[in-house]
């Protein structure tokens, strides 16, 4: 997990505190940690204005991606955040919304392939033939081969149980989210432009594609 925190310069009159934090990737305990720091280092500067930026991949590989889910949910009430889209919520979005058998198996055998079998698990999703899963920090490499064994009816029984027990909420807040956040504040004469993956140098920001900025 990448966590960066930028403060404004001791010239600037404004007291602008900008929060980065990447790859959650589920681990649910580092990420509450994390709020629980900038929320200390807010009241200890009530005069700041708090911005945080999540700059994607909350979910898959960890074991909690449902509570990370509900936690930058309940801490969006408390500061202005913002959630880019990773490559693993673009995943995630393109199982959800797959429209044919065939991109309904090859979307939901890379989603679990990149981790996403934690996530459903997380929502209380098993696979009858994973049943050797375990919530570790460190996924056993069977479960990523697992992916090439998925049928459509493993797909479907696990699109068919998300769309039912995963809560609206969540998917509007995965669906919802941008591919890339400009943050320039006046003092920050250059500004920040952030996004998961990366840019196009040949290319504006502006005019950059979609699948670059999440990876």
């Amino acid at each position: 997990m990448k966590f960066f925190f930028r403060q404004a310069t001791q010239k600037s009159s404004s007291s602008n505190r900008l929060y980065a934090i990447g790859d959650v990737h589920g681990h649910a305990e580092e990420l509450d940690n994390i709020f629980q720091q900038i929320s200390i280092d807010a009241a200890n500067h009530p005069d700041a204005q708090i911005e945080i930026v999540l700059l994607g991949d909350l979910i898959n590989r960890g074991p909690h991606s449902k509570s990370v889910i509900d936690s930058v949910i309940q801490f969006k009430e408390k500061f202005k955040t913002t959630l880019i889209k990773g490559n693993h919520e673009v995943a995630l979005i393109n199982f959800l919304d797959a429209q044919s058998d065939f991109y309904l198996q090859h979307h939901g055998a890379a989603f679990v392939r990149n981790g996403g079998i934690t996530t459903l698990a997380s929502y209380g999703f098993f696979f009858d033939k994973a049943q050797y899963y375990e919530q570790t920090e460190k996924i056993p490499s069977p479960l990523y081969s697992f992916a090439q064994y998925m049928t459509l009816g493993d797909c479907e029984n696990a699109r068919n149980y998300l769309l039912k027990n995963m809560p609206a909420e969540h998917i509007d807040l995965l669906r919802n989210s941008s591919v890339s956040y400009r943050y320039k504040p006046e003092e920050f004469l250059t500004g920040y432009f952030l996004c998961h993956g990366g840019v196009d140098t040949e290319k504006d920001l502006h005019q950059q594609d979609n699948d670059v900025l999440t990876g």
